[in-house]
């Protein structure tokens, strides 16, 4: 990550501490990625590209101002009703277009800088988030907040998102911290390395990650770098309970592991680590109690 970029998201995070009235940023909005943003009212007719987001507006109680969503937008059960308007990674423009929003919420992850500039030739604000970091998702709740013009719900939201954050890692410093491996899938082996959101969130539950730094911060193992590392917790993150056992099996088939020795194998929905929302904080939770299962009270 260069200085800029640290720069930039430094910035958000101070920035999402303080409250302002929404005319005096009118036109003056900073997305996570550094660009501009044209956007002279609070939006009326908001476009969410991000499942994280969709969940971000439903909980700040703006779910009627949603005018479209991904396939991949199924939280709340209540946003699968709303005008779908392609897949996660592929989202359809004219789609988007035709729901005539007044701002499209994108990803720097998912959605390309040339995709983004085509809606924004439409006449169409569009704010990217970025967040890599629990933090980083904490502030990106504020500033949505803001965008939208509800600080109230956003403050009471991030707050309670921080006590809770705050509490486990009150915990976790009591704990010891078990050497873990941080999977994103086992067909083929995809591991979370320093600089993920996964990465945040198993120190802040109080693990070490087996990932050294390297050129991908996800990066494809074999078998010899899983047994050579030998982790003592293996957690899995499947998006459905055929993925759970599925991956668990997976792991199983090294009984050399001490993971699989000690019945170290935890599973924990792909959408509680990976969807950088208000629900981040129970995969927190549920981390934390995973890593260490023996020294709760």
């Amino acid at each position: 990550m260069n200085g800029y970029a640290v720069t930039i998201r430094a910035l958000l995070v101070l920035l999402s501490f303080v409250t302002f009235h929404w005319s005096a940023l009118a036109g003056q909005w900073t997305d996570e990625t550094g660009r501009s943003v044209q956007l002279d009212n609070p939006p009326q007719r908001i476009v969410s590209l991000v499942p994280s987001v969709t969940e971000t507006l439903f909980a700040l109680g703006a779910q009627s101002r949603i005018v479209g969503v991904t396939d991949y937008c199924d939280y709340p059960a209540e946003a699968r009703q709303k005008n779908q308007i392609g897949a996660y990674a592929d989202p359809n423009l004219e789609a988007i277009v035709a729901a005539r929003p007044d701002l499209v919420f994108a990803s720097a992850e998912m959605n390309r800088p040339a995709f983004v500039e085509r809606i924004e030739r439409m006449g169409i604000a569009v704010y990217v988030i970025n967040p890599r970091s629990l933090d980083e998702v904490v502030a990106m709740v504020r500033s949505i907040a803001h965008l939208i013009d509800e600080p109230s719900a956003g403050r009471a939201l991030a707050d309670a998102m921080q006590e809770r954050i705050d509490a486990v890692q009150a915990r976790a410093q009591e704990r010891t911290h078990p050497k873990t491996l941080f999977t994103i899938m086992t067909s083929p082996l995809i591991v979370a390395g320093p600089g993920t959101l996964s990465d945040d969130l198993l120190r802040m539950a109080g693990g070490v990650n087996v990932v050294e730094a390297g050129p991908s911060r996800y990066p494809g193992w074999g078998v010899e770098g899983l047994l050579a590392v030998d982790p003592a917790v293996i957690v899995a993150t499947p998006h459905t309970q055929d993925g759970s056992d599925k991956a668990l099996e997976y792991f199983a088939r090294w009984p050399q592991l001490q993971a699989v020795q000690q019945g170290r194998l935890v599973s924990i929905h792909s959408d509680l680590v990976h969807r950088a929302g208000p629900r981040l904080v129970d995969g927190l939770e549920a981390l934390h109690d995973a890593l260490h299962p023996r020294e709760e009270e």
